[in-house]
């Protein structure tokens, strides 16, 4: 137990220290709600988590220190990538599997958000109900490290997908992307793509 206390302790200082945006502290705090308070029901009631070193308003500065412009979150999240994976005990030797799917988030009520569309959810209260309903679809992927692959996978990458792609298209651009960041060194890696 002690071994794993520590290791999270150094991802959490790492990402306060390498991650380069403005409030780190309040997005790491952030992170450590996100990983360990799953009570919450809001992402205010993350502020009650008792790692949560701030009052419920640093949520805003956490969210709003990744980035401005699209540039700069893809570079910030990047970074904790990075970090992450560089926790991950893999070989060159071994095999990453990465897992594409998409899913939708519902947004019925936000009629200011660009680009929303019509997405499928599981609706099975009232028969004559249609499986949709409007929000936007993400991609995600997740990459799965053996011998562990059958149980665990850890999501690398989440990306919304505009109403202009297919799902298929934003993963190859997710991949691509992966690929292209000189420090995860996934160029010289074994990997497989499975489509859920």
């Amino acid at each position: 137990m002690k071994n794993k206390k520590t290791t999270c302790e150094k991802f959490c200082h790492d990402i306060l220290e390498n991650i380069g945006i403005k409030y780190a502290k309040a997005f790491t705090n952030l992170s450590m709600a996100l990983a360990s308070y799953e009570s919450a029901q809001s992402v205010v009631e993350l502020s009650q988590s008792p790692l949560f070193h701030h009052q419920y308003s640093s949520i805003r500065d956490g969210i709003d220190g990744v980035g401005q412009t699209e540039t700069e979150q893809a570079k910030a999240m990047a970074n904790v990538r990075s970090l992450g994976l560089a926790h991950l005990s893999y070989t060159k030797a071994d095999w990453l599997i990465f897992q594409t799917d998409a899913s939708g988030v519902t947004k019925a009520h936000s009629k200011c958000l660009a680009d929303r569309q019509y997405i499928k959810i599981a609706n099975n209260v009232i028969k004559t109900n249609k499986p949709i309903s409007i929000g936007y679809p993400i991609s995600l992927i997740n990459v799965s490290i053996p011998p562990l692959s059958n149980k665990w996978s850890v999501p690398i990458s989440i990306k919304r997908i505009a109403s202009t792609q297919s799902a298929v298209e934003c993963a190859v651009g997710q991949i691509d992307e992966l690929l292209s960041q000189p420090a995860l060194e996934l160029t010289t890696q074994s990997i497989v793509n499975s489509l859920y």
